[in-house]
């Protein structure tokens, strides 16, 4: 009958083990400690100082950029939605006065009113949560409240326009 070789490696002790059955690379036992009556309490709490979350305000605020952005916003929107409406009101449709409106409309809403809405919202929950510093709390939120305004306003004329598009889809068809 045949019998398989014997590998070198089958013969050899636990590396974790010394010659009295110790792991030498343990940490040494922890010294016993009294039992306390209360199973809840760990051992030695009294001398431990008591946890209390805090904390510490990373992030610098970004309220003056988040109101520059938002007041110009708005300011842009308002401009253009004025201009659009003198535009309407009065019957003009040269290109350049609408070129000049959907500029302002596209401009102030999607490149400041918008990102002002977003900074300010984000910024604002920051600074709850307490990662922010509360500093620029009023500029950041007058910010985000000009850039939601903003943004709504820049948004007024679309809605308008995909009305009239849908009634009169539905007019002539």
């Amino acid at each position: 009958m045949f019998k398989y070789p014997e590998h070198p490696l089958s013969n050899r002790g636990d590396p974790f083990r010394d010659e009295q059955g110790k792991n030498p690379f343990a940490d040494e036992a922890p010294p016993a400690s009294a039992p306390s009556a209360n199973p809840y309490v760990p051992t030695g709490a009294g001398n431990q100082p008591t946890y209390r979350p805090e904390y510490e305000a990373t992030l610098s605020h970004r309220g003056r950029l988040v109101f520059r952005l938002g007041l110009w916003g708005f300011l842009g929107t308002l401009l253009g939605a004025g201009g659009g409406t003198v535009m309407f009101l009065t019957g003009w449709s040269a290109s350049g006065t609408a070129l000049a409106f959907w500029t302002m409309l596209l401009l102030g809403g999607a490149c400041l009113a918008w990102p002002a809405w977003l900074m300010g919202r984000s910024d604002l929950a920051a600074m709850r949560a307490g990662a922010m510093d509360r500093e620029g709390w009023r500029p950041t939120r007058r910010g985000h409240a000009l850039g939601a305004v903003g943004t709504l306003i820049a948004l007024a004329p679309l809605v308008y326009l995909l009305v009239q598009l849908y009634l009169w889809t539905i007019a002539y068809l």
